[in-house]
C-alpha cells in the first residue's frame, strides 16, 4: 500500500473531512493517509518551520505597515491579501523569469512597481517583529534548501495537491524539491499536481511549463458540469483571452461535447434593478411550508434542507439561511445546484481576474444553475452570451426558485451521523432562544446521539430553556405580562411529540407532570419511556432529591432502596414526599416509654 499526503484549500479540507468515505480510510489507516491545507503540511513535515509560518492576516498586517512607512499608500490604495501575493510572486521570488509573457504580471503591473519599493529585508524585519514569522514565500525556500526527512519509511507515499493553480511559483518547487529528496532517501514519492488554470483566482506567477514536470495528463471527459452548464461557462473566457496583453494562450477549456450528461438549460432571470433582485434573494430566507404557518423555521431537517448555495463575488454580509460563496470559498467544490447572483455587476477587478472568476463560480453546479443578474450587467457583458439560457419572467421568480430548491432539498443523513457533536451543537441553537426545533428528538436519533451522550445533550438543553422560564406566583399566572415563555412553548408542541414536551417540563422543574406526560410511550415505544423515565430520576438526584428519584424509577419497576428510612411505606404511593413521610410518622408506634 501506499502512504497519501492530500493537500487541498481549506473550504475543501472541511468538506472532505465530513466525507463517511474519508473518515473510514482515516480508521482503517490511520497512519498512512493525511489530509490537510499547504500550512498543515508544513506544520506535519516540519514542525519548526511551520510553527514560523505567518498567517494570512499577519502577511497582510506586515504589508500594510510597510506601505505607510513608505509612503506608498495615496498610490496603492487599499491593500489587500492580492498584493501580498503579487509581493511574494513577483517582488520577493528573483528567479520568477521573464514575466514579458505572464499575463498575471502584465495586469498588474503598476501595482507591482509600486511595490517593488519595498525593500525584502524590510519585509523579513517587519514578520520578525510579529513573532519570529517567515511569509509562505520564506518557508518554500527554506524547505527547497533543507527539506525535511520523509515522514514515512516502511511505504511509498503519494502527494496530491488540488487546485494547485493558485500555489505560489515557490510553493510548488518547493514540494517538488521535497518530492526529490525523499526519492533519494528510498522510499518511493510520488507527487501530483491537480489544477485548472482557467480557475486561478489568485493573482501567481506560473504556468505549468516553468515547473519542468515529468508527465502532464488533461481529461478528457467532464464528469462534473452538464454541457448546458459547460457551453454558458465557457463563453466568458473570452474576456481573459482578450486581457492576455499578447502573452501566451490560456489552456483551452472542457469541451462540451465530453461531457457525461446534457443536463437542462441554463435558466437566466433578469431584473432592472439590484434591489429587486435582492428582493428574489430574500424570498429564500422567508419560504414556508405548504400549510403557511411558517412553521418550516421550527423544523431542523427542512431549515438544513433549504439552504440553498448561492454564489456571489461580493455579497452584502447580511445573515441569511443561505450557503452563500465567493469564488475562493466555491472554488474546488460542486454541487447539484447553484444560483449565480449578481456576479457580472463591475466591482472594479480586472477583466483578467474577472474571467477566471466567472469561470469558476459558474462550474460549480452539476445540474441546474440560476443566474440572477441585473439589465445592467447584462448590457455590460453583452446579451449575445445569455442567448443560450431559458429566461424566466419575474412573475415566475417564484417557480424558479422552486426549481433550485428541488435540489437543495435533500438532507444527507450519513452528515448527521459522521458529525454528531456539530448536528447537536446546531440543535441547541434552539434552546438558545427558547423555541427548540420540534424534530429534535428525531435528528438526534438519526445522528445516533443515545445513551450519556443524549443525556448530556439534555442537560445543557435544559440549562439554555431555563433561561426562558419565570416561575411565577400562582396568583400572576394568568396575568397576561407575566407570560411564561416555557408554558407558552410548551402548548406549540403537539402532544404527539413526547420527549421534547418532557425536556420542556423538566426545564420547568416539573418532574412528575414529565413522568405523567413519558406515560403516553409506555405502551408504544417501551425503550424510550424507560429512558425518559431514568433520565428524570437523574435530574432528581442531581438536585439531590434522592427519594424523589427513587418513586420515579418505581414507574419502571425498580423497587425503592431498602436503605432508604420509611422505605416500605412510601412505596408504590403516589401524592406528595413530604405528605407521605408526614403521615409514616404518624403511623409510627411510639416508644413504650411513653405508654408508661
Amino acid at each position: 500500500g501506499w502512504n497519501t499526503m492530500l493537500i487541498v484549500p481549506p473550504a475543501v479540507r472541511e468538506d472532505l473531512e465530513n466525507y463517511s468515505e474519508i473518515k473510514k480510510i482515516k480508521e482503517q489507516n490511520s497512519e498512512g493517509f493525511w489530509l490537510g491545507t499547504f500550512p498543515d503540511w508544513v506544520r506535519k513535515v516540519k514542525p519548526e518551520l511551520g510553527a514560523r509560518l505567518a498567517t494570512s492576516e499577519e502577511e497582510l498586517t506586515a504589508l500594510r505597515e510597510l506601505v505607510r512607512f513608505e509612503g506608498l499608500a495615496p498610490n496603492l490604495g487599499n491593500i489587500s491579501s492580492r498584493d501580498v501575493l503579487l509581493y511574494q510572486a513577483f517582488v520577493l521570488d528573483r528567479e520568477n523569469g521573464n514575466n514579458n509573457r505572464n499575463a498575471i504580471f502584465q495586469e498588474n503591473r503598476e501595482r507591482i512597481e509600486i511595490l517593488e519599493n519595498i525593500r525584502p529585508e524590510l519585509w523579513t524585519r517587519r514578520l520578525e517583529r510579529l513573532g519570529n514569522r517567515l511569509c509562505n514565500f520564506g518557508v518554500a525556500t527554506q524547505l527547497i534548501s533543507a527539506p525535511p526527512p520523509p515522514p514515512y519509511q516502511n511505504r511509498p507515499t503519494i502527494l496530491i495537491v488540488d487546485e494547485s493553480q493558485d500555489f505560489l511559483l515557490a510553493q510548488l518547487k518547493a514540494l517538488i524539491a521535497v518530492r526529490e529528496a525523499w526519492e533519494n532517501q528510498r522510499p518511493s514519492t510520488s507527487l501530483w499536481l491537480l489544477g485548472d488554470l482557467n480557475q486561478r483566482i489568485q493573482p501567481v506567477d506560473f504556468d505549468w511549463g516553468q515547473l519542468h514536470l515529468g508527465r502532464r495528463i488533461e481529461l478528457k471527459y467532464n464528469y462534473r458540469n452538464s454541457r448546458h452548464i459547460l457551453k454558458f461557462a465557457n463563453q466568458f473566457l473570452e474576456f481573459a483571452n482578450n486581457a492576455r496583453h499578447g502573452c501566451r494562450h490560456f489552456p483551452e477549456p472542457s469541451d462540451p461535447e465530453y461531457a457525461v450528461e446534457e443536463g437542462e438549460q441554463v435558466r437566466l432571470l433578469e431584473y432592472p434593478s439590484s434591489e429587486l433582485a435582492l428582493e428574489f434573494l430574500d424570498s429564500f430566507d422567508s419560504r414556508v411550508n405548504p400549510s403557511g404557518e411558517g412553521q418550516g423555521e421550527r423544523y431542523f431537517l427542512q431549515q438544513s434542507a433549504n439552504q440553498v448555495k448561492v454564489l456571489w463575488t461580493n455579497p452584502d454580509g447580511k445573515q441569511r439561511r443561505l450557503e452563500i460563496l465567493n469564488a475562493e470559498k466555491a472554488k474546488g467544490r460542486e454541487f447539484d445546484a447553484c444560483v449565480a447572483f449578481r456576479i457580472f455587476e463591475n466591482n472594479g477587478t480586472s477583466q483578467l481576474e474577472e474571467s477566471f472568476q466567472w469561470y469558476t463560480l459558474l462550474t460549480r453546479p452539476r445540474s441546474r444553475l440560476l443566474v440572477v443578474a441585473t439589465t445592467e450587467e447584462i448590457e455590460r457583458i453583452g446579451r449575445r452570451y445569455f442567448e443560450c439560457c431559458q429566461t424566466i419572467d419575474a412573475i415566475d421568480a417564484e417557480q424558479a426558485a422552486n426549481w433550485i430548491t428541488e435540489f437543495a432539498s435533500g438532507v444527507d443523513v450519513s452528515l448527521l451521523k459522521d458529525n454528531p457533536q456539530e448536528t447537536q451543537e446546531k440543535l441547541m441553537k434552539g434552546c438558545d432562544n427558547g423555541h427548540p426545533y420540534l424534530d429534535t428528538y428525531f435528528v438526534l436519533n438519526l445522528a445516533k446521539v443515545e445513551s450519556e451522550s443524549l443525556y448530556e445533550w439534555e442537560q445543557e438543553a435544559i440549562k439554555r430553556l431555563q433561561k426562558h422560564y419565570n416561575d411565577l406566583p400562582k396568583e400572576l399566572e394568568n396575568d397576561t405580562d407575566c407570560t411564561n415563555s416555557l408554558k407558552e412553548e410548551l402548548k406549540n408542541v403537539p402532544s404527539e411529540n413526547i420527549s421534547l414536551r418532557c425536556l420542556l417540563l423538566r426545564a420547568m422543574n416539573c418532574s412528575w407532570q414529565a413522568v405523567e406526560e413519558a406515560s403516553g410511550f409506555q405502551h408504544s415505544n417501551e425503550k424510550e419511556y424507560k429512558r425518559l423515565v431514568e433520565s428524570i430520576a437523574k435530574d432528581l438526584e442531581h438536585k439531590k432529591l434522592f427519594y424523589e428519584a427513587a418513586r420515579v424509577r418505581e414507574k419502571i419497576g425498580e423497587p425503592i432502596p431498602k436503605h432508604f428510612p420509611l422505605s416500605d411505606k412510601i412505596a408504590n404511593r403516589s401524592g406528595s414526599l413530604v405528605s407521605l413521610l408526614c403521615q409514616a410518622m404518624l403511623d409510627r408506634p411510639f416508644p413504650d416509654a411513653l405508654d408508661k
